[in-house]
């Protein structure tokens, strides 16, 4: 090396190349070009890049909000119009980074500095008209937090131009996996009308947002300290030889070995130390071996997603669902099974597997480890005789001799067919299940064929279910009549006793049917205005709407003439049916003025109760007429549907 000059010890200077290694460190800013620079520098410039994502008008997955690209769309050019409010700001679009790219999720901080969004736009008229934008960082939760805010653009033209605006953003902001990018175009419009403002992207247009952040590109490197202990070649090798020096901490003099070529148990040497991988010396322990037939042995415990698969080395166990398995196949949840279960040793202490399938099909007891008797054992205990193999006896249930005691029995010979201490299956094929506790008294019931003898056998019935006390509750009997509370039903349904009906019918239209509550109202059906209160009285229509003082039919909706109704009205001076009084009538007073109520048809759904020009006469209790012309009471008109 050559023309070295040293002016102190943290300076260096020369003016020629460097031919060796150098060891040492620097501490110097660099500033030119050629300067040298240290470890620190070189990381924290290489982490920080500029960020560019294009502008799209297709949908995000956030409603409302257009997607933001990390590569340019050269598809069609799209535009989206938006007017202008006068001598104000309107949003044009908001667009949002897009979850899942690499990209985004690398970033770690937006940094502080310049934001700028470049863009193509147009405005309706060539004055007054701007664009500007604002950025923002979003949350996988979706608030946002707005970070700056750009200058407006150079007034808009007619035509579209890129114009170009930019943000200064002050403060960084920590970016984490799930976070977005936000950025919203406005117009802005200085004039005195609204105005129409075209942005463009897409196509050629390349509009995008561009901001610094620093990422984490060395993300799934491997870190330099793990190098410490890796082997490489220092003889003959392929693809790469770091040079060595006497502090170089990359490669250690003491594991230099052969990595020419990646075969047999080179691999597992290289990377044993970090990996755990079982080495070719079997240093350190082997977690993990690839024999010579390609097959993989682990030496630890086997873990997949926590309790998705765990297989405990030391017993042997495989636990499915948990990672606590206590058998050697530990299941936790369902299984489905589209292939054969074979077992050949015992289910819960019993011995399931069949033998000699193909002739005697026979099921074997848990003490029958034979399986070539003709029946099985007899179980020990209570006496109870155990099923009997198709195989032998002509396929008889066998009875043993205590026949109040047997589970099943042969039914010959009189003997029972089911049997507690009274019969359950009879020689004639009966069935009955019955309940002998007379203090919990639970339902018994009997089914009997058509020709069977002994009980109920006058009634022919087909089903009979008894109650608590043994008296008739259900019975079905040869006719397909059903009672209740009777034995011998004389209709399709008897019903002995109370009974409730809370369902709904249409039957009503014979005179000795079943009718509905709404069979009954449709034959009485009424319209009742309610109390509406009135103030004028004079030449009125007296009429549903309950509004002070406003005329209108009376829409009772009967659908009949006004020959089948019957039409009250009532007046009343509190509003109340105990303070009320009928008006009928019509009446002339001195040839003047009439006086009264009339009533019209106007359709089947409508009547007019019309009011004399003079009023309403009514009769107090001295029998004087009194007028009612101004007086604040009400009426109430009710309609009834006489046919």
């Amino acid at each position: 090396m050559a023309g070295w000059t040293c002016k102190d010890r943290e300076e260096i200077e020369w003016d020629g190349t460097i031919k060796s290694n150098f060891l040492g460190t620097t501490k110097r800013t660099p500033t030119e070009e050629l300067h040298l620079v240290n470890k620190e520098y070189v990381d924290n410039v290489a982490t920080k890049s500029v960020i560019d994502l294009f502008l799209t008008e297709n949908a995000s997955d956030v409603g409302g909000y257009f997607d933001l690209e990390v590569n340019v769309v050269t598809a069609a050019k799209e535009d989206i119009t938006q007017s202008i409010t006068a001598n104000s700001t309107t949003l044009i679009a908001s667009f949002v980074s897009k979850l899942a790219e690499d990209s985004i999720n690398e970033i770690s901080i937006l940094e502080n500095g310049v934001y700028n969004l470049h863009i193509h736009a147009s405005g309706a008229i060539a004055k007054k008209l701007f664009v500007y934008f604002e950025f923002y960082h979003r949350t996988a939760g979706g608030t946002e937090t707005l970070l700056g805010t750009s200058h407006v653009s150079d007034e808009l033209g007619t035509s579209e131009t890129q114009n170009s605006t930019h943000a200064v953003v002050n403060t960084e902001k920590a970016f984490i996996s799930g976070d977005r990018i936000v950025v919203k175009v406005y117009g802005r419009n200085d004039s005195a009308a609204a105005r129409n403002v075209t942005i463009y992207m897409e196509g050629d247009t390349a509009s995008r947002i561009e901001f610094p952040a620093v990422s984490n590109i060395t993300a799934g490197v491997i870190d330099h300290s793990a190098l410490n202990e890796l082997d490489f070649a220092s003889a003959a090798h392929t693809g790469f030889e770091p040079a060595k020096g006497a502090d170089d901490n990359f490669v250690t003099d003491a594991d230099v070995t052969n990595i020419a070529t990646l075969t047999d148990n080179s691999m597992a040497d290289t990377l044993h130390r970090h990996s755990e991988l079982s080495a070719n010396d079997g240093t350190p322990d082997q977690a993990l071996t690839v024999d010579a037939m390609g097959r993989v042995n682990i030496s630890y415990d086997l873990i997949v997603d926590s309790d998705l698969l765990f297989v405990d080395v030391a017993p042997g166990y495989v636990g499915i669902g948990t990672n606590t398995p206590g058998e050697m196949l530990d299941v936790v949840g369902n299984a489905e099974i589209n292939g054969n279960i074979i077992v050949t040793g015992t289910v819960d202490g019993v011995d399931i597997a069949a033998r000699d399938h193909a002739e005697s099909h026979t099921v074997a007891s848990h003490n029958d480890t034979t399986g070539t008797g003709a029946e099985l054992n007899t179980l020990t205990g209570g006496g109870e005789t155990a099923l009997h193999s198709h195989a032998g006896g002509g396929g008889d249930v066998s009875a043993a001799a205590n026949l109040t005691n047997n589970a099943i029995v042969r039914g010959d010979g009189g003997a029972k067919g089911v049997q507690t201490s009274t019969a359950i299956i009879d020689d004639n094929g009966n069935l009955l299940i019955e309940n002998l506790d007379a203090f919990f008294g639970l339902a018994q019931i009997e089914v009997k064929d058509k020709s069977g003898s002994g009980h109920m056998d006058t009634l022919f019935g087909l089903f009979h279910l008894y109650n608590s006390n043994s008296s008739t509750g259900i019975t079905i009997d040869g006719s397909d009549d059903v009672g209740i509370g009777t034995a011998s039903p004389g209709s399709k349904l008897e019903v002995t006793g109370n009974a409730a009906y809370t369902a709904t019918t249409d039957m009503g239209a014979d005179d000795e049917d079943f009718a509905s509550k709404k069979y009954v109202d449709d034959q009485h059906l009424v319209y009742d205005t309610g109390w509406i209160n009135r103030s004028l009285w004079l030449n009125k229509h007296l009429g549903s709407n309950t509004t002070l003082n406003t005329d209108s039919n009376v829409t009772h909706n009967l659908d009949a003439p006004l020959a089948d109704l019957l039409v009250k009205v009532l007046i009343s001076t509190n509003g109340t049916d105990a303070n009320s009084f009928q008006t009928e009538g019509i009446a002339l007073q001195s040839g003047v003025a009439w006086y009264g109520t009339q009533i019209d048809e106007v359709d089947s759904d409508n009547i007019l109760v019309q009011t004399g020009a003079g009023g309403i006469y009514h009769l107090n209790t001295s029998g004087n007429g009194v007028l009612l012309d101004t007086e604040s009471w009400y009426y109430k008109i009710v309609v009834y549907k006489i046919r």
